[in-house]
């Protein structure tokens, strides 16, 4: 039951219930746990997993014998290997306790000697070559500045070489004609553009009537009775002459038994 605790060690023995007992043996699950009982695991620990479990030394391979130190992890020579500080100078012996305002009148005397001296001068240089990289790269700003702005004047005062003025459009100028017949009359940007549009996509509404050119006269070879005939026909086909030689070069043969 969830949230029920073990029984101590020296608790007595719950009685079993009465009312579950008689369902031993009927169903295939265990009788619930009613209120009272105490929560005991089924789980049975193993004794191999109680005591002290096998262990192992690091792991050595056969060339440590001969090699040491071939799987163990590289010296770092910044951590373990560096040389120790030698004091060069000794601040004790040159200046005693009872003066060491001397100097500078001030309790930093003592880092002002030749080695402090040599790393500050070179912080200085460092700063001077920055601060000199600096005016370098605003100087050639300057005169890339100053060449475009005298090449633009220089073309704009030549009147010769004066560039056209571009021609400004304005929606302004294109108002449309009022209209009542909106609620909002908003066709000076978005609508109007739009109908121009259609208007220029449906193009003209007009009826387009294909002329079909007017045909020439063509002889045609028939056959009348039996007898070839060459008839010249105009183009709402009546007969308009007739030869009773057949031509080399005919458009057509027609039989008109």
């Amino acid at each position: 039951m969830a949230g029920a605790k073990s029984a101590p060690k020296n608790a007595p023995k719950v009685e079993e219930n009465a009312g579950t007992r008689r369902l031993l043996g009927t169903f295939t699950a265990p009788p619930p746990l009613c209120l009272g009982e105490p929560y005991v695991s089924s789980y049975i620990r193993p004794e191999r997993h109680k005591g002290k479990q096998l262990t192992a030394g690091p792991l050595r391979h056969e060339n440590s014998k001969v090699f040491p130190g071939t799987i163990s992890a590289p010296v770092l020579l910044w951590s373990e290997q560096k040389d120790k500080y030698q004091e060069s100078i000794k601040y004790k012996d040159i200046v005693p306790g009872d003066k060491k305002k001397n100097g500078f009148l001030s309790s930093d005397y003592p880092r002002r000697d030749e080695f402090s001296n040599t790393i500050r001068t070179q912080q200085l240089r460092e700063v001077l070559k920055k601060e000199n990289a600096l005016q370098k790269e605003a100087k050639h700003a300057k005169e890339a500045r100053d060449t475009a702005i005298n090449t633009a004047s220089a073309i704009m005062d030549n009147k010769a070489r004066h560039l056209p003025s571009a021609p400004l459009y304005d929606v302004v100028f294109r108002i449309p004609e009022a209209s009542l017949k909106l609620a909002r009359d908003d066709r000076q940007a978005g609508l109007w553009y739009m109908a121009e549009r259609q208007k220029y996509i449906s193009g003209t509404k007009e009826e387009h009537h294909f002329v079909i050119p007017p045909r020439e006269p063509v002889w045609v070879n028939i056959s009348l009775n039996g007898r070839p005939v060459n008839v010249l026909v105009d183009a709402n086909g009546q007969v308009i002459s007739k030869k009773d030689q057949p031509l080399v070069k005919m458009a057509s043969s027609v039989d008109l038994r």
